[in-house]
């Protein structure tokens, strides 16, 4: 078997004409592809284990990424991460490829279900709108490095390019405090980041928000999920409070390459 660079738009059209990536395909002795793996670049310097189809024995897996690390270090990347929510795949990035756990997250999930009336976006102290990012782009920028954790500003309008999104800001007499972005994918809505200024928090500004994204997912008639920090009763109670109930563990891996 032998590990050859494959075009990662072959394994994701939709999802790699939007981002720079590397791709891996695993081909065996007789010239039977046994598997692939991809990442993107997320930023300058940083990539993400986007997904692996390698069906092979385990060597086909570590022949694979030995493969793809070697190629994203060509191509400078410094920081690899990988997400899973499978015991046996983190298991075997922490192994096999030396990983360690950077963040670990709980994964709440939420059927279809109308929200409660308690929960109206408009029961709280700011306004809720649709981001207009010619306008708001500063003032939501200045939020995030608040919480830099949480995906960039421009990592979530590449999203807004693949899948149908609600990005919504909550605006306090005239000025931004705080954004909800919300997407559907393959029918399945994720409440992907909501953050408030930290001046503003304990206001129920955050509530508002994740109502807003609760709203939007009952109008389109899909479930929803979200990963949230582990240890965090605050939002626990707030997400448990919308209908969404704790469904495992999602935790994110890296390392320097």
């Amino acid at each position: 078997m032998q590990a050859e660079l494959c075009s990662p738009a072959s394994l994701d059209p939709e999802f790699f004409s939007s981002h720079p990536g590397v791709a891996v395909a695993v081909v065996a002795g007789d010239g039977g592809k046994v598997g692939s793996v991809a990442a993107y670049l997320e930023q300058p310097g940083q990539a993400v284990i986007y997904e692996r189809w390698v069906t092979g024995p385990p060597q086909c897996w570590r022949l694979a990424f030995d493969k793809l690390l070697g190629e994203l270090r060509r191509l400078n990347v410094r920081v690899v991460r990988a997400g899973t929510t499978r015991p046996v795949l983190r298991n075997w990035y922490e192994r096999e490829l030396g990983m360690s756990v950077w963040r670990e997250l709980v994964r709440y999930e939420r059927d279809l279900g109308g929200s409660h009336p308690s929960h109206d976006r408009r029961r709280g102290p700011a306004a809720i709108r649709p981001a207009v990012l010619e306008r708001d782009r500063g003032a939501l920028e200045a939020i995030w490095r608040a919480a830099p954790d949480h995906p960039s500003i421009t990592a979530l309008e590449d999203l807004a390019r693949l899948f149908p999104a609600r990005f919504a800001v909550a605006d306090l007499h005239g000025a931004v405090c705080g954004y909800c972005f919300s997407y559907v994918e393959n029918g399945v809505g994720c409440l992907k980041s909501v953050i408030v200024a930290p001046a503003k928090r304990g206001r129920g500004i955050g509530r508002q928000l994740v109502a807003d994204a609760v709203a939007w997912f009952d109008e389109l008639r899909v479930p929803s999920f979200l990963n949230t920090e582990v240890g965090n009763p605050v939002t626990h109670g707030l997400y448990t409070s919308f209908g969404y109930r704790r469904a495992g563990s999602f935790v994110v891996l890296e390392r320097s390459l």
